[in-house]
């Protein structure tokens, strides 16, 4: 025999029919208690307000009102069982929690699944009895289990964005390698450093020029300077150094002009040269050579 604890509707399992005969006629005669048995439960003859029950866990008339739907719905959000989570906002008549508890269960998910890979990882860099052919199985298994995480990260990253939970949609974009959207709602939230790290992951000569004016804007300065010189976009450092001198300290400034206007200046001769060519060779490698000792000057301070 068992009983529920609960708050409006008392369930009793019981197997032994005629020592509870007594009392079951008595609480049946009063109108209190509704008997079900093996059979009706097998071939589906039950009232509905008993169906829900064994369909649900509980009765719709037990959480009456969209309030009461929403309150048992955060509750289980709170615990993370989304599933059920889901299902109360639904009756609440809530989408919007609804896209958010979707969210939070496939970040989680995600989560969990990249956590499964690094288990994996850890078995086979120290596990001694796993052999090759294991190994190899269990290398297919992760990449899987990445493919899965960053598709999972991609929809919840949709999902809060849907919600307004911009700074968690961002997070997964970035861990979906997403990072073009990532960086677009990091410019939206003002987090331009965060913004500007997505774009050098793109790798790319546009990305990395759009990261540099994400550094300035996020006063990153220096970053912004390694930006221009990696794209050799010496006019573009030379503005940012003139335009952001108060960013830094006069040793500072002084150590970043010595160190990036000889080599700016003698980039822009070297492109001037070569637009003219009656200019001798020798002339051309003047600033090639003047670069070298330039930047030698500097790996050896």
């Amino acid at each position: 025999m068992a009983i529920t604890r609960p708050r409006k509707r008392l369930i009793i399992y019981d197997d032994k029919v005629k020592v509870r005969q007594p009392i079951q006629r008595v609480w049946e005669a009063l109108g209190i208690i509704d008997v079900v048995n093996s059979h009706m439960i097998e071939n589906g003859h039950l009232p509905p307000e008993i169906s829900e029950i064994f369909k649900n866990g509980y009765a719709s008339e037990e959480l009456s009102s969209q309030s009461e739907w929403k309150l048992q719905g955060v509750k289980f959000f709170k615990k993370k069982c989304y599933d059920q989570a889901i299902k109360c906002f639904r009756f609440a008549e809530e989408p919007d929690l609804v896209i958010r508890c979707e969210a939070y269960q496939a970040a989680d998910a995600a989560t969990s699944s990249i956590a499964d890979v690094e288990s994996n990882q850890w078995r086979i860099k120290n596990s001694q009895t796993i052999n090759k052919n294991e190994k190899r199985v269990i290398q297919k298994q992760n990449k899987v289990l990445r493919m899965q995480a960053k598709a999972m990260f991609k929809t919840a990253g949709e999902s809060f964005e849907q919600c307004g939970l911009f700074v968690q949609a961002a997070s997964c974009y970035f861990s979906a390698k997403a990072f073009e959207r990532a960086g677009a709602v990091f410019e939206k939230l003002k987090q331009y450093a965060q913004a500007g790290e997505c774009l050098m992951q793109l790798n790319t000569s546009d990305a990395m020029l759009r990261a540099a004016e994400m550094f300035q804007k996020g006063k990153l300065i220096t970053r912004a300077i390694e930006c221009y010189e990696q794209l050799g976009a010496w006019e573009q450092l030379l503005h940012c150094l003139h335009q952001n001198s108060g960013c830094f300290r006069e040793d500072e400034r002084q150590r970043l002009a010595n160190r990036y206007i000889p080599i700016a200046l003698n980039k822009l001769y070297l492109l001037l040269t070569n637009e003219e060519p009656e200019l001798s060779a020798l002339e051309k490698n003047k600033g090639a050579i003047q670069e070298l000792k330039i930047k030698r000057k500097f790996e050896n301070n």
